[in-house]
């Protein structure tokens, strides 16, 4: 049995936030030269869909800890509802 992990939100929507930069910066440099304009509506896109990637890891880890689970419920509801807002729109995308 795993020890009882308290996550603090601030570490949520911190980790959410480097997140989502390393991802927009990825997906920046990577895409075609055609598309590099960094101040655009696709760069903010990728920031946001890479922001979203921290709390659905965590949550995915939440399997192993039930504390996990509940340290996330009461520390950062923001970052679990961009979270699964990106997620239904996944699934729901063609």
């Amino acid at each position: 049995m795993l020890p009882d992990i308290a996550i603090d939100g601030n570490w949520v929507d911190i980790g959410s936030v480097l997140t989502g930069g390393l991802y927009m910066l990825y997906r920046h440099f990577t895409s075609p030269m055609t598309d590099r304009r960094f101040l655009s509506k696709q760069t903010g896109m990728y920031f946001a869909n890479g922001s979203a990637l921290f709390p659905l890891i965590l949550m995915v880890c939440s399997v192993a800890s039930s504390s996990i689970v509940r340290s996330l419920l009461d520390a950062s509801r923001i970052s679990l509802a961009v979270a699964g807002c990106f997620a239904l729109f996944a699934i729901l995308e063609k």
